[in-house]
C-alpha cells in the first residue's frame, strides 16, 4: 500500500486533500421553513474551513426507492470526486464554527476505507 495521503497533518493543511461537505433535500421539505437557513448554515461552514459543499436536490434523487436511498448513491458519487466527504443530514446545522471537522480525522481513529477514500459516520463528538 502506498503513502497514505489520509494523513492528520495533511487533512488539517489541506495539501492535496479533496473534501466536501454533503448533503440532499427532496421535495417533501422543499417549503419548509427554514430551509435557506440550514443550506446557509452548511455552506459557511465549509466556506469557513475550505471545503466543497454540495447540496443534491430533487431532481437527483432516485425516484424508484424511498428518497432516504438516495443518500447512498449521493455519497459514492462524491467519493468518486472526492478524498473526504462528510455527510450531514439536511436538518442538521453546525453550531459551533470554532471546531474545524479536519481536527477530528486521524490516521488511526476511522470506521473503514473504501478504495482508499475515507468513510466517517459520524457520532456525537462536538
Amino acid at each position: 500500500m502506498g503513502k497514505n495521503i489520509l494523513s492528520k497533518s495533511n487533512i488539517n493543511e489541506s495539501i492535496n486533500i479533496s473534501k466536501c461537505i454533503l448533503t440532499a433535500y427532496d421535495n417533501s421539505i422543499a417549503n419548509c421553513i427554514g430551509i435557506s437557513e440550514l443550506i446557509e448554515n452548511k455552506k459557511q461552514y465549509a466556506e469557513k474551513y475550505h471545503w466543497d459543499f454540495i447540496c443534491e436536490t430533487d431532481e437527483s434523487f432516485d425516484k424508484s426507492r424511498p428518497a432516504a436511498f438516495s443518500k447512498i448513491n449521493f455519497i459514492l458519487n462524491s467519493l468518486n470526486k472526492y478524498d473526504i466527504v462528510f455527510w450531514n443530514d439536511f436538518d442538521c446545522m453546525f453550531m459551533n464554527f470554532s471546531v474545524n471537522i479536519s481536527q477530528s480525522l486521524n490516521d488511526d481513529e476511522y470506521i473503514g476505507i473504501l478504495e482508499q477514500k475515507r468513510m466517517i459516520f459520524a457520532q456525537e463528538i462536538f
